[in-house]
C-alpha cells in the first residue's frame, strides 16, 4: 500500500509522541511532521518547502481525524506524529469534513491499518477535488462559461456540454495515472461499462462526476450515466465487449 508512513521512524508503526511547539504549523508543531513526512503535500504532491509562497500554504492533517475521539479512539494515537501528514491548505480544506466511522481499534496495529486505509481514501478524494477545481478554473479562463455549442444535459442541477466531459477526460488523464486510485479499474467487476474517447476507455461515472462536480455517491451509474453521456454523443459499451 502506497502511503508516506513507510518513511516515518520505525515505519510509522510505533508511537513517536505528539507534535509540540508554537501556535502555528510553520513555526512550531508542524516542523516535526516535516521531518517524518517530507516537504511535499502527502495528498497532492505539491512542494511546500519552497518557494516562500508555497511555504505559506503549509499545514498538517490528522489522517484519522479528531472526530474519532467522540468514538473513543485513544487520544494519544490520534494526536501522535504517526497520524499526522504534511498537507497543503487546499487539500486540508477539501478534506475538512472527512469522517471516520470505524469502531475503535483494539490495538495500535489495527489503528495503523485504519489510518492507512483512510489515507488512501482521502488522497483519492483530494485528487478528485483538485481535478474538478482545475476544470472549473480552465472553464473560467476560457471565458463565457467555457461551454461550447451543441446539446447539454443536466446532472444534479449542473448543465453539462460535450466540451465539459472532454475536459474532464483530459483532467482524468493528467491527474489520476500512477496514483493507484483508478489504474486497475478495468479489472474490477464493479465497473461494468466503458466510455470510449480518443482511442482509450474510461470509467463513465467517474468522468461524469469530474465534469459536474457531483460526487459519485449522489447519482446512479449504468443507465442514468450512460444515457447522459450518449446524449452528448459519446460511445459507452459493456466493459466486457470493449
Amino acid at each position: 500500500m502506497d502511503t508516506p508512513f513507510s518513511h516515518y521512524r520505525d515505519g510509522g508503526r510505533t508511537l513517536l509522541g505528539p507534535a509540540r511547539g508554537g501556535e502555528s504549523s510553520r513555526h512550531g508543531y508542524g516542523l516535526p511532521v516535516l521531518e517524518q513526512c517530507g516537504h511535499d503535500c502527502a495528498y497532492c504532491g505539491r512542494p511546500l518547502g519552497e518557494p516562500y509562497e508555497n511555504w505559506l500554504d503549509f499545514s498538517i492533517d490528522h489522517v484519522v481525524p479528531s472526530n474519532t475521539l467522540n468514538l473513543r479512539y485513544p487520544k494519544e494515537w490520534v494526536n501522535d506524529l504517526i497520524n499526522l501528514v504534511t498537507s497543503c491548505r487546499a487539500c486540508n480544506e477539501f478534506l475538512n469534513q472527512y469522517k471516520v466511522t470505524d469502531p475503535p481499534p483494539a490495538n495500535l496495529e489495527e489503528f495503523c491499518a485504519i489510518r492507512d486505509r483512510h489515507f488512501q481514501e482521502k488522497r483519492a478524494r483530494a485528487l478528485a477535488r483538485h481535478a474538478h477545481e482545475r476544470m472549473l478554473y480552465e472553464r473560467w479562463r476560457a471565458g463565457s462559461g467555457g461551454r461550447g455549442s451543441g446539446p447539454t444535459v443536466v446532472l444534479g442541477g449542473v448543465s453539462l456540454s460535450r466540451d465539459d466531459v472532454v475536459r474532464a477526460i483530459a483532467t482524468f488523464d493528467r491527474e489520476f495515472p500512477g496514483t493507484g486510485s483508478y489504474d486497475d479499474w478495468l479489472a474490477k467487476e464493479s465497473y461494468k461499462y466503458a466510455l470510449h474517447h480518443g482511442g482509450k476507455v474510461y470509467p463513465p461515472k467517474r468522468i461524469l462526476s469530474l465534469a459536474s462536480g457531483v460526487r459519485v455517491q449522489r447519482f446512479n451509474g449504468g443507465s442514468q450515466t450512460n444515457h447522459l453521456l450518449r446524449s452528448l454523443g459519446f460511445k459507452v459499451t459493456d466493459k466486457s465487449a470493449r
